[in-house]
């Protein structure tokens, strides 16, 4: 662990800071170590009453049906402490031009089943048509079978634009595969090992791919 922390800490913040508005996310390898990956996926699987099926995306692209729990930094020091590092608020602050109001780091388990077509999030989405940003660990090795995080970058120019519902802010396989403004996207699929960490702009097009076998744990903080 605090070797990871420290090559972190070496890293210049200008320069992460750069590469997301450039590429649309920064990937820090070994955020957590394995010993911390085991830890806190049997802690989610000893808090299994806090985990909530969302419903996210099921009814219009039979999608979705990953476990949530909201608020694990609650009940997790670890994931309190991933919530509370200051240099992801830095970089979240730096690229809001203000103070985050809210956070909060919500545990996810998506779980293979056979009959099911589980994904985290329910499909093409962003969270928002304004600059957000989302801090991601996986917890285990996630690689394209296993829900992969799925992403499209500089989306965000003209998501509005081919969204025929802004409300929802949700995105069919169609518009994806055959609107001229998407015609030469490229869809990055971002596998990783355990504690490896996405810091990405969720106001580009994203998904969790739908999970083909095994089951993905995560911890995501959301920056308000």
């Amino acid at each position: 662990m605090y070797i990871y922390i420290y090559i972190y800490i070496l890293m210049n913040i200008e320069i992460i800071e750069e590469e997301i508005m450039k590429n649309g996310y920064y990937i820090i390898k070994g955020y957590l170590n394995n010993k911390e990956c085991v830890e806190l996926v049997n802690a989610m699987n000893n808090h299994k009453h806090l985990f909530i099926q969302a419903n996210s995306g099921i009814a219009n692209f039979q999608t979705g049906g990953d476990y949530r729990a909201p608020e694990f930094h609650k009940v997790n020091e670890t994931a309190n402490r991933f919530l509370n590092d200051k240099r992801f608020q830095t970089i979240v602050e730096n690229l809001y031009n203000r103070k985050i109001v809210k956070k909060r780091c919500q545990g996810g388990i998506l779980i293979y089943k056979n009959d099911k077509t589980n994904s985290s999030g329910g499909g093409w989405h962003v969270d928002n048509y304004d600059l957000q940003l989302k801090a991601m660990i996986y917890l285990n090795d996630v690689n394209s079978n296993n829900g992969p995080f799925t992403y499209i970058n500089n989306t965000n120019k003209f998501a509005r634009k081919i969204n025929p519902d802004l409300k929802n802010h949700r995105f069919t396989n169609d518009i994806i595969n055959n609107h001229p403004l998407l015609k030469n996207i490229n869809i990055q699929e971002l596998t990783g090992n355990a504690g490896d960490c996405i810091l990405f702009r969720s106001d580009n097009i994203h998904k969790g791919k739908i999970i083909e076998n095994g089951n993905r744990y995560t911890l995501t903080n959301y920056y308000y």
